[in-house]
């Protein structure tokens, strides 16, 4: 056989967003802290002038640093390695050179993150956080080494297909590595959706179209199925000894199994496929024998043999052919699968990209600009962007592409109706339009009895729980603080914009994130004026700080905000509630008194007591369940402000707790 064997060998076949180690909780948090972390780090005297690339000692330092600030946890096995693959990321997203320091572009995230300052009207014409800006600018230069824009490629296939299931998103978006396979891929993906084919039939047909699995095949028709050659034809880059030479095992039981039909070899089969290691394993023990277990195999292994299109095929060709397309078809699904939550989650930092009831989505903003320039800049896109670490505008980076705004405010204008709308008036549109949305999560994720439920993942502090159905993008108090706000807006019979109230920030799928900066986490709720209260505005502050923490972060951050909030507004009927899952007596005691004493922030203006109450998870609970209304709350939360009941005489239990049942 005249065969050039150095043409089996491993090339990329996909793309892939930054790398498997700096997949993190949290994204968006540890981006900007690691920045003002990293940034502090190199202003010390002793790693100012020192160079990072080779430099184990510094790289161990500044593993030690992050561990000494709380950033990491734990000790790692090679605190160097560590170090380099904890930052890999930074510098794959432009926001620090090779060497860690921060580039114009990490610097201007640092800036904001330190202002606490993420949302500014009208600030893009997207409508999304400052920080998210940044982030979509960067993702659309963004390229790979192979001269891949992955959220380019993204923006293209949603423009063309209007979305992509999740499947799609995961198993053949990152498979689109040129023009032409862009092309096939949407043909290809409109023939799935029609039925003609499926994934698998997808992914096999891009195989077969790569020279280094052709010469694979070729070689594998012409040599002995062992250890060996699948060493070699599995194309391994990392340990083919230790990971492909149980394929040749495999390989003899399935055809036992299968074209022989000995039934003795069903459990050795079974056996083989444990033998495999990673994903693949999954995916041929779902192929042959289903969830059967080995007990089921062993005892009645005819049973939970399901059938396979190998045992329609007698000949040396058509059996390796289907094996060998298995062997890779499986390993391509593997990896793609790995990359998935990776490649999310750099998309979701631009919040223009959608992930929503198992599809993915352009946000309405971003569907009208981008689909009078992605074409043409998806053409133009297979090379290295200039200016990657430098703060551009996006008409520098669409260069001859950008699109005529024009077309784009009438686009935008007809899609709500409308003749024509200001272009500074857009937003309220699309606030509009997000409401609606969030109205509708509530109605399918939040319902009462979720809520309850969640309530009581907060108690009991089930992380998992919370991060599995919420998010993995927040910590723990800003989904407490998310869920309140929800709850809230619920007990107020969803009236006014609780978007705005909520001084959150929010993802394209209206699900909360972290930032590393400050700023103020009330949520002021506006209520107008009604037969049962006046005109005022509540501050919601929450907190799962518990014992003697309590006191000592909220007692006089709350009272601040809210004297704040009376000297701004001028109106006196604003009060303010502190929501945790347990009060601690010594809070209570201190908002009680501040009930009836002088307060001031400025020995200038002063306050003849102001209206703090303390509640904790168990009066959210009732309320949802006895079904009380904005309206009965503020009347209870006045009763017991103006209540004579002492707090021995037991003013918590019998002015909030009890009457919240009722």
């Amino acid at each position: 056989m005249d065969l050039d064997i150095n043409r089996i060998h491993f090339t990329s076949y996909c793309w892939a967003l930054g790398t498997t180690s700096f997949r993190m909780k949290k994204f968006n948090y540890m981006i900007e802290k690691q920045l003002e972390l990293i940034d502090d780090f190199f202003k010390l005297p002793e790693n100012k002038d020192k160079k990072w690339e080779g430099n184990t000692e510094l790289q161990i330092r500044y593993y030690d640093y992050l561990k000494d600030k709380k950033f990491i946890t734990g000790d790692a096995a090679r605190k160097d390695k560590d170090a380099r693959q904890k930052t890999s990321g930074l510098v794959d997203l432009g926001l620090i050179t090779s060497n860690r320091r921060l580039t114009d572009v990490g610097q201007k995230l640092v800036e904001i993150s330190k202002s606490g300052i993420y949302k500014i009207k009208n600030d893009n014409f997207f409508g999304i956080d400052r920080d998210s800006y940044i982030y979509m600018l960067q993702l659309l230069k963004y390229t790979t080494e192979n001269n891949i824009k992955p959220f380019v490629v993204l923006i293209k296939i949603l423009n063309d297909l209007d979305y992509i299931t999740n499947e799609e998103f995961i198993f053949i978006l990152p498979l689109v590595t040129s023009k032409e396979v862009a092309s096939d891929v949407v043909d290809n993906i409109k023939k799935l959706r029609a039925g003609f084919f499926n994934i698998n039939d997808i992914i096999i047909d891009l195989i077969w179209k790569m020279d280094n699995y052709q010469a694979g095949f070729e070689y594998f028709l012409h040599h002995e199925p062992t250890e060996e050659t699948f060493m070699l034809i599995n194309m391994n880059r990392k340990s083919p000894e230790k990971y492909e030479v149980q394929y040749a095992d495999l390989y003899k039981r399935l055809v036992e199994v299968y074209v022989e039909e000995n039934n003795e070899s069903i459990i050795k089969l079974y056996r083989a496929i444990q033998n495999l290691s990673g994903k693949p394993r999954i995916y041929w023990k779902n192929l042959i024998f289903g969830r059967a277990t080995e007990r089921q195999i062993t005892n009645k292994p005819l049973c939970y043999l399901k059938e396979n299109k190998l045992s329609t095929l007698k000949d040396e060709y058509g059996i390796k052919k289907y094996i060998y397309e298995m062997i890779h078809l499986y390993k391509w699904k593997s990896t793609l699968k790995d990359y998935f939550d990776l490649n999310r989650r750099y998309f979701k930092l631009s919040d223009i990209i959608i992930f929503q009831d198992g599809k993915v989505t352009l946000s309405l903003l971003a569907k009208e600009y981008f689909k009078y320039c992605i074409d043409d800049y998806f053409k133009q896109s297979f090379n290295q962007s200039e200016n990657f670490d430098k703060m551009v505008s996006i008409e520098k980076i669409l260069g001859s592409s950008t699109p005529d705004m024009d077309y784009v405010y009438t686009d935008v204008a007809a899609y709500f109706d409308e003749e024509y709308i200001e272009p500074n008036e857009i937003q309220n549109y699309v606030e509009n339009e997000r409401l609606k949305k969030f109205n509708h999560i509530i109605d399918e994720k939040f319902d009462n009895e979720h809520l309850l439920k969640i309530l009581q993942w907060f108690e009991n502090r089930t992380d998992s729980s919370l991060n599995s159905y919420i998010t993995d993008n927040a910590d723990v108090p800003t989904m407490f603080e998310y869920i309140l706000g929800i709850i809230w807006y619920k007990l107020s019979g969803r009236r006014g914009n609780i978007l705005d109230f909520m001084n959150l920030s929010l993802d394209a799928d209206l699900l909360p994130k972290t930032h590393a900066g400050g700023g103020e986490a009330d949520i002021v709720y506006k209520y107008e004026e009604t037969s049962a209260y006046p005109a005022h505005e509540l501050l919601l502050e929450a907190t799962l700080a518990d014992d003697s923490n309590q006191r000592r972060m909220e007692f006089e951050p709350v009272s601040r905000h809210l004297m704040r909030n009376l000297m701004q507004t001028n109106n006196l009927n604003n009060y303010a509630v502190l929501v945790s899952t347990n009060i601690h007596p010594s809070v209570i005691s201190d908002f009680r008194s501040r009930a009836n004493s002088e307060q001031t922030l400025d020995n200038v203006s002063y306050f003849d007591g102001i209206k703090i109450l303390p509640i904790d998870t168990r009066v959210l609970k009732n309320f949802i369940t006895s079904s009380k209304k904005y309206k009965d709350i503020y009347k209870l939360f006045n009763e017991a402000y103006l209540s004579n009941i002492t707090l021995r005489n037991g003013w918590y239990e019998k002015e909030i707790i009890e009457k919240s049942r009722k």
